[in-house]
């Protein structure tokens, strides 16, 4: 674990020679920062070492807790770390804020509504993590990486890809009008497990794909991008709040900026599944409709996964064939 340490001690003090004097936070006037793979690292190495306050994004939590999360966690990190101290991979990630006003939200609506239903494809035991070349959905809470830095156990995008965790350094709170992408995080460790039982495993070949360094784009970024969106909390998973006039137009902007095509995403598919349908409560079969909706709106194909959950998928594939021969347009 010392020789593990030392590692992020090394890359830490290489901050003052790598890093960009100023690095802006991102807003409505700066919507964009790219880093290189070494860079993100050195970032996330002080990380370690940052005053210890109540709202700074630190790993000092991580450090002062022996529970069984806790230590996976950092074992996902001292991968990562030991990683770029022996092999980092030669590239970059961007990360976006991406907005959609209400006008512009408003005006594609309008634009788009006689589209037909996009090219859907429902799969049971595929998971987003392991698809490449596409954009891949993080089902988010409003602020990125929810609880990965302390004791939340959702976002194990952010702990196999721990390049992720710099958009947190990045970004605010997503307002309704908002979501966040990220272009070219590398794969560094797979796992098994959810929640507590969690575990680190050594990348292996299912999540690797995404890692070739042939998709990479002329600004040196692996062709995966994953957006983050963050859903509505209800407090049942009964639907009666969940189709009211303003719940289905938030959740429809919200899924369409996510879905709105980024520069070299036009026509790669989006990859998502029951999007706030865990502690969020969202009824499934409608967030089906409302991402089938916003892919359509987008222009693009979409891929949903199940996760195991074979009778709703059903009705997913029931739902979908019907829509197919009715002529059912997104309006």
């Amino acid at each position: 674990v010392l020789d593990q340490f030392a590692n992020v001690v090394r890359i830490a003090l290489s901050a003052e020679e790598i890093l960009p004097k100023r690095i802006y936070r991102l807003t409505d006037f700066v919507e964009s920062a790219t880093f290189s793979h070494v860079q993100c690292a050195a970032l996330l190495a002080r990380m370690f070492f940052k005053p210890k306050t109540s709202h700074s994004l630190s790993f000092h939590y991580l450090l002062e807790h022996d529970d069984e999360l806790s230590i996976e966690k950092l074992r996902f990190l001292f991968a990562y770390f030991d990683r770029i101290a022996t092999n980092p991979p030669k590239g970059c990630v961007s990360f976006r804020l991406k907005t959609v006003r209400n006008e512009e939200f408003k005006e594609e609506w309008i634009k788009n509504k006689c589209n037909p239903m996009p090219d859907v494809r429902i799969y049971d035991q595929m998971v987003i993590e392991e698809t490449a070349l596409c954009t891949q959905i993080d089902f988010a809470n409003e602020y990125l990486g929810g609880g990965v830095l302390k004791s939340g156990a959702e976002e194990i995008r952010f702990l196999m890809c721990p390049e992720m965790i710099v958009g947190m350094l990045l970004t605010d709170k997503m307002d309704d009008t908002q979501a966040i992408s990220i272009v070219g995080a590398y794969v560094y460790s797979g796992y098994t497990g959810y929640a507590n039982k969690l575990k680190w495993r050594p990348l292996s070949g299912r999540y690797a794909r995404q890692n070739d360094a042939r998709l990479r784009d002329k600004y040196g970024r692996l062709r995966v991008e994953t957006v983050a969106i963050d859903a509505m909390y209800f407090k049942t998973k009964a639907i009666a709040e969940q189709v009211t006039s303003d719940s289905l137009t938030r959740e429809m902007k919200k899924a369409y900026t996510g879905f709105a095509q980024s520069e070299h995403f036009g026509q790669i598919p989006i990859v998502t599944g029951f999007w706030g349908c865990g502690a969020f409560n969202g009824h499934k079969p409608l967030k089906f409709l409302i991402q089938l909706m916003a892919a359509s709106i987008a222009g693009r194909p979409l891929q949903f996964c199940i996760f195991g959950d074979t009778v709703m998928g059903n009705k997913c594939r029931q739902m979908k064939r019907r829509l197919e021969m009715d002529n059912v347009t997104v309006g």
